[in-house]
């Protein structure tokens, strides 16, 4: 019989059909055996099953299944996994780990190259704590109370507490503290007295932090000889 894992066997072996090879065997030995290599050559061809995804990533689509080069996983090959160099089907492939140089801080986890920080802690390499990232400058928008804008800074205490300075457009001598709530982004004004112009103000609320934008929002409570006014203030880092 003749092979049938090339595709030169497969053109022209059933071509052997028609010629007499070896004059003591029958003419029909080879036209019987063409026949039968043509037929296996057909459904060999048709057996071969399409992948539902493109292989990507050098992936190879084998029956149906992508086969994967080392470094890449998934249906479809297009998840990347922690390999450097590999081989496959004769080809080298070079695959970076886009975690290989970033090394994360205070329980932080690289993934696909971006640190994920553990809850109260932020920056590229979660190297800070809430309170040391949101220190800073801010210009202040006010919605409802005047003045309707000033700027104030923000300083860290500790991990979970902060003060903020010319709140109101007071002066920078008039102190906010703020207790800082990781779990859930927010921050608690307790009730404080604070003393501006001659005047003694009753101050409480709590706000919102948005840690990508390094921005917050607070909802005070000023109480003022009995009178009760509310003010959203809105903090954008300059």
């Amino acid at each position: 019989m003749y092979a049938i894992n090339s595709d030169f066997s497969c053109i022209f072996a059933p071509l052997l059909g028609f010629v007499k090879i070896n004059k003591s065997i029958p003419h029909n030995y080879y036209i019987l055996t063409a026949v039968l290599i043509a037929l296996m050559c057909f459904f060999n061809s048709c057996s071969e099953k399409p992948c539902e995804l493109e292989c990507l990533n050098g992936g190879k689509c084998i029956d149906g299944t992508c086969f994967c080069p080392n470094g890449f996983t998934g249906e479809n090959c297009s998840t990347p996994v922690d390999s450097l160099i590999v081989t496959n089907t004769d080809t080298i492939y070079i695959v970076t780990d886009p975690c290989e140089d970033v090394i994360c801080e205070n329980g932080g986890i690289c993934l696909n190259g971006t640190c994920d920080c553990p809850t109260g802690y932020m920056g590229d390499l979660c190297e800070m704590t809430y309170a040391e990232g949101l220190e800073g400058t801010y210009d202040v928008s006010v919605a409802d109370c005047q003045p309707t804008s000033y700027t104030s800074a923000l300083t860290a205490i500790n991990s979970e507490m902060l003060s903020l300075s010319n709140f109101r457009d007071f002066n920078d001598s008039i102190l906010l503290e703020l207790v800082l709530i990781p779990e859930n982004d927010s921050l608690l004004v307790n009730t404080q007295q604070i003393n501006a112009g001659g005047l003694e103000y009753l101050v409480n609320g709590a706000g919102n932090i948005d840690i990508d934008d390094q921005s917050f929002t607070l909802e005070l409570i000023y109480e003022l000889f009995g009178n009760i006014e509310q003010c959203v203030e809105t903090y954008t880092l300059q």
